[in-house]
């Protein structure tokens, strides 16, 4: 607010100019008045103490429009809905109401985070970093006690979508202990997932559901994880490369007992002398044994430093014909249905639909890991899989990890077909090894 000091010397006429002045000065000065920017309004509503602290340039639209974020932040007077009785943390140690991050696309606002910092987690200590690029809007959070954990979001703001997020955790009381990790790329589906000394890739699903009723003979689009052809030495985890041979393999979860798995092999084997010497699919999975739960220390020895109970963990194999056969562990085994498709380039290729009986509807539960052997002359030439094989044993199973994206049918084939748009509509469960987007 403005204060003039009108000295008792000046004239009436100047008096009454300078307090013009003044009202003026306020008048522009106000909120939802014609001095504030024309979305004000819509992004305050009736919140008295709302406050624009920042406007920040975030290159344009594909349409030509300029995108700009807003940081709003409210007094205690209009806290945000989920904030304690008390507030929301912010520098200095005060508290206030919390803070929104609003999209100004154009003549449009569109609200994209909400965010009260409570001190997330029994440390206190958490922390939100916002990042603003070019079409792009970056969520970092941190916080916990004993354990820390962090997630990070990004998404394209026009059109709207996540493309990438990530969750870590680590226990305090062993800094050089890095518990769990994953990083996840939206748009290839791919997620690789660091347990300590650990690695592995976790199965796709579409956190916004898939189209049912879908037949067989629709092959897997860009609704799939792919192994191969460019990234195959990422997979590579027995034998050499054969550029002669290059397969593809696509794959997607579209619940915890069912598997969809498309394989293209430019060379395939004849069938050999067992299922273990023919180009086959094998699907490993475990047991669950409840000392291993959670953050325990049994948990952290056996996930950190052993991998997987080899005691515990269960193969099956499946040939391309849809043969399907028991290997370690006595597991329950699923039923196959068959289809030859062709890819986007008309290739052939085989797609194996792998569905558990409902005794072992969360068959993925405790992890899975899916390889693709490639055969020749009656021997096992090489492995491609979603985690390392060593002394015939897995050596990490991640969980399947949630897409924030829906799938259906276009263009003949399983694509994704929409993407979430809110960022506050989606969160990570990233406390634990099994990565999950779930609904708020």
């Amino acid at each position: 607010m403005i204060v003039f000091q009108i000295k008792s010397q000046v004239t009436g006429f100047a008096a009454l100019v300078l307090c013009f002045v003044a009202a003026l000065a306020f008048t522009q000065s106000a909120p939802g008045t014609s001095g504030a920017p024309p979305w004000k309004r819509q992004v305050c509503g009736g919140r008295r103490t709302c406050r624009i602290v920042k406007l920040t340039p975030a290159g344009r639209s594909p349409a030509g429009a300029a995108l700009k974020v807003a940081e709003v932040r409210f007094g205690l007077a209009d806290k945000l809905e989920d904030a304690p009785e008390d507030g929301c943390k912010i520098e200095g140690g005060e508290n206030d109401g919390g803070v929104e991050y609003w999209l100004i696309e154009g003549d449009k606002q569109r609200r994209l985070l909400s965010l009260c910092n409570d001190g997330y987690g029994g440390g206190g200590g958490g922390e939100d970093e916002i990042e603003i690029s070019n079409n792009r809007f970056t969520h970092n959070q941190n916080g916990g006690s004993t354990d820390a954990w962090g997630e990070s979001e990004t998404i394209q703001l026009s059109p709207q979508r996540i493309i990438s997020f990530s969750s870590s955790a680590l226990r305090k009381s062993d800094p050089d202990l890095n518990v769990f990790e994953s990083q996840t790329d939206v748009a290839t589906m791919i997620t690789r997932v660091t347990f300590g000394d650990l690695h592995a890739f976790a199965l796709p699903t579409p956190g916004l559901g898939i189209t049912e009723g879908i037949p067989l003979g629709a092959p897997l689009g860009s609704c799939a994880m792919r192994m191969g052809p460019e990234n195959l030495a990422d997979f590579l985890t027995f034998g050499k490369l054969d550029p002669q041979r290059k397969p593809e393999v696509r794959l997607l979860a579209l619940s915890q007992s069912e598997l969809l798995i498309q394989i293209y092999d430019p060379k395939p084997a004849a069938r050999g002398a067992s299922w273990v010497k023919s180009d086959h699919i094998e699907i490993w999975t475990s047991k669950y044994d409840e000392k291993y739960s959670g953050l325990t220390g049994e948990y952290v020895e056996r996930y950190h430093r052993l991998g997987p109970d080899p005691n515990k963990v269960m193969q099956v194999g499946i040939t391309l014909d849809g043969s399907v056969y028991p290997g370690i562990g006595q597991p329950v085994l699923p039923k196959v249905a068959v289809a030859t498709v062709k890819d986007e380039s008309g290739r052939k290729a085989t797609l194996l639909d792998v569905q558990w009986p409902a005794e072992a509807k969360d068959a993925f539960e405790n992890g899975v890991a899916v390889v693709y052997s490639q055969a020749d002359n009656d021997r096992q030439l090489r492995l491609f899989s979603t985690t390392p094989i060593e002394r015939n044993r897995p050596t990490y199973l991640p969980g399947i990890i949630e897409m924030p994206v829906g799938c259906g049918v276009r263009n003949g084939r399983r694509n994704v077909n929409s993407y979430s748009s809110d960022l506050s509509q989606f969160t990570i469960a990233g406390y634990h090894r099994f990565g999950r987007w779930i609904r708020k």
